[in-house]
């Protein structure tokens, strides 16, 4: 029986797209450990031979099924006359092909609770109207700011106008900056955006994070880290996209009727650099506080050393925490012990052991029963679902 031929619509991505490129290695990583697909690209770079050039040339290629990215209608109409199994890894409102995608609501409220840690009271977002993920974020966003903001400030940036356009915008995009209160937390819908603010703070002279912090989407390393300041970003979990989809279409290949079934990916979390690291709160005690959590969180220490380091009784702590934070102590403790746990969980080949030890809970047990309590599942259920190890060539 020859193997299945599955093609990847991956004409047109470049170095910057950080999701599409970790999506295909999310697809990649699935074929090599649960089939034997061999694949077609479309385009040249990847291959001479297993090579296709538009859809219509699949089924005399012998293909099984594709995995593609778009919206365009008329490509969409020239996939769908394939009669091939088809997943998408787009957001495509009223397809009716099985869809993988992101949880474009929940990267925007990460996004507004990392700026929220911070101690920020004024909020706003770049982004556009027209594309659903950038809607989607800008939702998620603004709701989770407006918990204590009055007021979600917004810039909207269309990108599809041509000639002088771009200047029109930067100028404009830097009148926006000048007039929005500061300090400030703006989150850009992607990296590319993020940069774009970084860019307007840069000629105006607004310092970067203490003025206008900034915060992008993607992890896009190329862009994050290229930057002074670096810039902090939201880090989707591209390869488990990828690895969905190809799960699905191994599905349909198999021959099982999936319908307009869409599975929704959560991201990973934000990856902070210069752009955010800063404690924007009018209050030097409680900054001394937050910033003694952040220093000292892989080890043990109680809320009375946190309170000697701000420098205030325990009892006004306490109360500057839950008028300023809307926390207590012990829960802002816990839920950036368990980030740290989740990061390394993903990025790491850590044991269990080995994370408690290493974020503050000491003991693996107690770290297990903490993580199940607040995030419904065991850490390594938790783990199984987010972490994909890539083979590195």
């Amino acid at each position: 029986m020859n193997a299945p031929l599955v093609a990847l619509d991956i004409a047109g991505t470049s170095f910057t797209e950080t999701y599409r490129i970790g999506v295909f290695h999310g697809i990649i990583d699935y074929a090599r450990k649960n089939t034997t697909w061999k694949l077609l690209y479309n385009v040249r770079t990847f291959s001479l031979v297993h090579r296709y050039k538009s859809y219509d040339e699949l089924i005399g290629l012998g293909a099984s099924g594709i995995i593609f990215s778009t919206r365009d209608p008329g490509r969409l109409e020239a996939i769908r006359e394939t009669g091939l199994p088809a997943v998408s890894i787009t957001n495509n409102p009223g397809g009716s092909a099985p869809t993988v995608i992101t949880d474009d609501e929940e990267i925007g409220r990460i996004g507004g609770k990392h700026l929220l840690e911070r101690g920020f009271v004024n909020f706003a977002f770049v982004g556009s109207t027209k594309e659903p993920w950038e809607v989607q974020r800008h939702r998620g966003f603004e709701s989770a700011v407006m918990e204590r903001a009055t007021t979600c400030y917004f810039f909207r940036d269309e990108k599809d106008a041509e000639g002088d356009q771009d200047a029109v915008t930067a100028r404009e995009l830097e009148e926006w900056i000048k007039s929005l209160p500061k300090p400030i937390g703006i989150m850009g819908a992607d990296d590319g955006r993020a940069l774009h603010v970084l860019e307007a703070c840069h000629d105006l002279g607004v310092s970067v994070p203490q003025d206008v912090a900034i915060l992008g989407v993607d992890n896009n390393v190329v862009v994050c880290e290229s930057l002074l300041p670096s810039l902090s970003s939201v880090a989707q979990n591209n390869a488990r996209v990828g690895w969905e989809a190809a799960a699905l279409l191994d599905r349909a290949i198999q021959g099982e009727q999936l319908g307009p079934v869409q599975i929704v990916v959560p991201p990973r979390e934000v990856i902070t650099r210069m752009s955010t690291d800063i404690i924007a709160i009018d209050d030097d005690a409680l900054a001394r506080a937050l910033s003694f959590i952040r220093e000292n969180l892989a080890d043990s220490f109680s809320v009375d050393q946190i309170a000697r380091a701000a420098g205030v009784s325990r009892s006004l702590l306490e109360k500057k925490f839950r008028t300023s934070l809307d926390s207590t102590i012990t829960d802002l403790v816990r839920d950036q012990r368990l980030k740290a746990a989740m990061r390394l969980m993903v990025e790491t080949p850590m044991m269990l052991k080995e994370i408690a030890e290493a974020t503050g809970f000491r003991r693996a047990t107690y770290f297990c029963s903490v993580f199940h309590r607040e995030m419904g599942e065991s850490p390594r259920q938790w783990r199984s679902r987010h972490r994909i190890d890539i083979p590195r060539e």
